[in-house]
């Protein structure tokens, strides 16, 4: 079973994420190269049983902070978030917005 984690959201006109910033993580805890990853790639991964959490940057440590697993949510469709009860700074929402990067 793979683990990736999540660091970055790019999202459309109507503020959906569509694509993810996807890093694999390897098997010393660190992780690799971020990859531009629509949202149906990373529903496909965790289906398949992988592991993807969210990531942030804590300034008070400095450093990267590894927060909450995403889930598959069946609405209308399929889409990732974080479990209900997360912090809001740990939410794929609150994530770093990468819409304005290609």
């Amino acid at each position: 079973m793979a683990s990736y984690f999540v660091t970055g959201v790019w999202k459309d006109a109507n503020k959906v994420i569509t694509e993810i910033f996807l890093h694999s993580v390897n098997s010393n805890g660190s992780f690799g190269k971020g990859q531009k990853t629509t949202v149906a790639d990373g529903v496909r991964l965790i289906e398949s049983g992988s592991s993807l959490k969210t990531m942030r940057w804590d300034y008070k440590i400095p450093g990267w902070v590894v927060c909450e697993p995403i889930l598959v949510i069946h609405q209308n469709g399929k889409f990732l978030r974080t479990k209900a009860d997360a912090k809001v700074e740990d939410n794929l929402d609150n994530m770093i917005s990468m819409t304005s990067i290609a």
